[in-house]
């Protein structure tokens, strides 16, 4: 079995969803449950929701999404890890975040929210408290996949201190980045 410096984690073989639940200055996140149902098939059938993403899903294509989102969030080594955003004051949920290991030492971040929540801040929020704690984890880097027409998740990784990236992905998304250096007690690193 590895053993790990507690300040270096590879994410990738260490179970750290409780890890990566937090919260900001107007938001909890939490892992998605099965409760969460209703807001999952709103989110991902919503054209609207989902423009700058890709396709929006069928019922039943989102019923299948869930339940898969569901299994990978128990899995003991951890792939892609799915979350709630809350509204701390309300407790109504926002949208959700996703975090998929990229096997690189790196983390690709996805955020999805809800038109009420929009335009207010809550992924810059969100997106920032992420970094922090994955960064504390032990990750080099945070990625980002955008669109090139979406103005506002432009405007919050640069917030982020984020960097584009040259890659274009196959679906036309821009690639967006922050790094960290390792600790030098990191073993592999």
């Amino acid at each position: 079995m590895k053993q790990y410096n507690a300040a270096c984690l590879d994410i990738g073989y260490v179970p750290v969803a409780s890890q990566l639940t937090f919260t900001t200055a107007h938001t909890s996140v939490r892992l998605l449950t099965g409760k969460d149902q209703t807001l999952y098939l709103q989110l991902y059938t919503d054209a609207n929701s989902m423009r700058y993403i890709g396709r929006s899903l069928t019922e039943g294509e989102a019923v299948a999404s869930f339940f898969k989102a569901l299994k990978l969030n128990v899995a003991l080594q951890w792939r892609r890890l799915f979350f709630v955003i809350e509204s701390k004051s309300s407790r109504r949920s926002l949208g959700l975040m996703g975090l998929t290991d990229t096997g690189d030492a790196g983390i690709e971040f996805g955020i999805i929210l809800s038109q009420q929540a929009q335009g207010k801040g809550v992924a810059t929020e969100v997106l920032q408290q992420c970094i922090a704690r994955l960064f504390a984890l032990g990750v080099s880097k945070v990625w980002l996949q955008l669109h090139p027409d979406n103005a506002a998740a432009i405007a919050m990784a640069q917030t982020a201190a984020m960097t584009k990236g040259t890659r274009v992905t196959a679906n036309n998304q821009q690639t967006w980045f922050i790094e960290q250096h390792y600790n030098k007690n990191c073993r592999g690193h």
